[in-house]
């Protein structure tokens, strides 16, 4: 049954006791396992094209992505999963609010359409603020 997953990608310890947290997401659609949107601050990713290959070859081995050499963009080797699309992101913890917006030049925008309620009912996002 597909669901809804939620992944942030860091540098280890690089969140903790930090208030204030920002970068850029990715959404990707997979046929069977459904929605995962991955979160990566701005030390970890630069690019979106980044979020995605480090996704696949940390969460999704048997997934490629062939990152084309700027690092910018490149081509998903999964039949059945897509990008749906990329934004921007900032979380302010102590007021437990999640900032959404922008588009992803690689990828185009993200699909704003019930994902503050999907990240709300999410275990990292529960509770919070969600802002599109």
């Amino acid at each position: 049954m597909a669901g809804f997953n939620v992944v942030v990608l860091a540098i280890k310890n690089e969140t903790d006791g930090e208030d204030v947290l920002n970068g850029k997401f990715i959404q990707i659609l997979h046929e069977e396992e459904g929605e995962t949107v991955v979160f990566a601050t701005e030390s970890r990713c630069r690019y979106h094209a980044q979020i995605l290959d480090a996704f696949c070859r940390e969460y999704r081995a048997a997934w490629r992505f062939d990152l084309n050499h700027k690092g910018d963009n490149g081509v998903l080797q999964e039949a059945h999963a897509r990008v749906l699309g990329g934004g921007l992101w900032r979380c302010y913890e102590r007021e437990r609010r999640l900032m959404l917006g922008g588009t992803s030049q690689a990828f185009g925008d993200f699909v704003a359409q019930d994902l503050p309620q999907k990240l709300a009912a999410s275990g990292r996002f529960a509770g919070y603020c969600i802002e599109v």
